[in-house]
């Protein structure tokens, strides 16, 4: 240690100095402060990645021009395109946070309340810190705390020998605040700790999942799942839908670490309790959600977790449309009420709100309202605009079924499945339908000018189909029949929230 050293370290064990002088000798600052100052370039350039996404439509188009012109990403094609949008942006996250990993660092995220810390700061610290976010932000001087935007998050590639402590309270206050804040290290270290949130990131493919059964909901989904839990060999993260994806992570693009870590303790779990429930450990894990087909984020998390194998299973375009307008809008003669009660009507709407009394007499409203009061039931109900941009992500790793598969050649589909998971095919297990409703849903096959003009409407979502099933080289014989003419020979099944006898 040199003369100097030594002579800063007593300094600090005499309470001589300042507490930013204690930060420069050796002893004190540690590897970590050390490892940041030394390449402090190297870790800012793998820094700076949006962790939260917003959705297109939140933003005007002027926000994302800047958002990509300012982190160097093309926004060619980019805006008004959900995809691409994702795409780049979780990209830059992920190629962010590996990079960081294999430079030897961690990825945080780091949230600074500014109203926050203007209101718990000494009076003489404030004209500061209005100053300095000014500056920092480019925006026009704030005249007071309240002026000031709630929060600021920030991605940071830093050290790993720095831990939440010391982000908090070293690098945080000697790197970030004078020019943020405008506060010098001594000031900030103490002004910050109740208005600063520090949490370690994770990237996708820390999850440990295993297949996702992500689509397409109305299409039986639940009874693909069901069937498939009976293998002793896999296990689901829960024995419904599970919303950790799309509802807890919604608007991520990096989860939290802690988040991540808690999840996983769910998979583990769920094999535990099979093996408890059957004396055999399931080596695969999945979850089902219906909805990550339909979702641009979601699917891309998900294709992010690369050991990851989609299921995604489709059925007849028309008799799905039928099925979600008769859950979510159909009257049923007045009895709404009863239907519910029978599992045949859903108390939300299509699109998640609560559902009131609103409903419709006819599905012959799917045909006049659908540029109208439906539009966007309609809209929520699209396939064939997701499904292509799924199969890209997960090429070479997903599988389509058919409901028509299922219903005719059931042990057929579930060997493949088998293969696919590669579990062994020799425990498949014997085949049941869930919330299966046949026969007359509601008025619609009684109405086959409304059935031959809704067919007409869907038939970007029948060539999709064909598309898909062609280039899977799966054989589906009634791929373009409707429901309808089929109705009044087919036997009725009705087993709503129930598996079918």
């Amino acid at each position: 240690m040199s003369r100097r050293d030594q002579l800063l370290s007593l300094a600090c064990l005499l309470s001589l100095s300042e507490w930013t002088l204690c930060l420069e000798a050796p002893e004190t600052r540690g590897l970590c402060v050390s490892q940041y100052e030394e390449r402090n370039g190297a870790w800012l350039s793998m820094s700076g990645a949006m962790s939260v996404y917003v959705q297109a439509n939140h933003r005007p188009e002027w926000y994302w021009q800047e958002v990509f012109e300012r982190r160097g990403l093309p926004d060619r094609g980019v805006l008004g395109d959900e995809d691409s949008r994702v795409d780049r942006l979780s990209g830059e996250a992920q190629g962010q946070i590996l990079g960081c990993g294999v430079h030897g660092g961690r990825y945080w995220e780091i949230q600074m309340y500014y109203q926050r810390l203007y209101d718990l700061a000494p009076k003489s610290m404030r004209t500061k810190i209005l100053k300095a976010f000014a500056e920092s932000s480019g925006a026009n001087r704030p005249r007071s705390g309240e002026e000031l935007p709630p929060s600021m998050r920030v991605t940071l590639c830093i050290p790993a020998e720095c831990d939440k402590p010391m982000i908090r309270e070293t690098i945080i206050p000697r790197f970030f605040a004078p020019k943020h804040v405008g506060l010098e290290p001594y000031e900030a270290k103490d002004a910050l700790q109740n208005a600063l949130d520090v949490n370690e990131l994770a990237d996708w493919s820390d999850i440990n999942i295993d297949f996702v059964i992500g689509g397409v909901f109305f299409c039986g989904t639940t009874s693909l799942h069901r069937n498939l839990d009976k293998h002793p060999e896999l296990a689901f993260s829960s024995p419904e839908e599970d919303y950790f994806i799309t509802a807890q992570m919604a608007h991520r693009l990096l989860p939290l670490k802690s988040d991540v870590a808690a999840f996983n303790q769910q998979l583990e779990a769920a094999k535990d309790a099979k093996a408890q429930a059957t004396g055999h450990r399931p080596h695969l894990v999945g979850i089902r959600n219906p909805m990550i087909f339909h979702l641009p984020l979601a699917r891309h998390k998900i294709a992010r977790i690369t050991k990851a194998k989609m299921i995604l299973i489709l059925c007849d375009p028309l008799g799905r449309l039928e099925k979600a307008f008769m859950f979510h809008l159909y009257c049923f003669q007045g009895n709404l009420a009863e239907a519910k009660q029978q599992g045949l009507a859903s108390n939300f709407t299509f699109l998640g709100s609560p559902r009131d009394d609103t409903c419709f007499d006819s599905a012959s409203v799917l045909l006049t309202e659908r540029d109208g009061e439906l539009k966007s039931f309609w809209q929520h109900a699209e396939v064939a605009v997701h499904v292509p941009n799924l199969a890209q992500l997960f090429r070479g790793r997903m599988m389509v079924v058919h409901q028509e598969q299922l219903r005719r050649i059931p042990k057929n589909v579930f060997a493949s499945l088998a293969h696919f998971l590669k579990v062994s095919p020799e425990l498949i297990p014997s085949s049941t339908r869930h919330n299966s409703i046949g026969g007359h849903r509601t008025d619609l096959c009684h109405n086959m000018t409304l059935v031959r003009a809704l067919h007409r409407r869907l038939q970007r979502e029948y060539d999709m189909q064909a598309q898909l099933m062609k280039t899977d080289k799966v054989t589906v014989s009634r791929l373009r029949t409707t429901r309808c003419s089929e109705i009044d020979q087919a036997k009725a099944t009705f087993c709503p929230n129930a598996e079918c006898a």
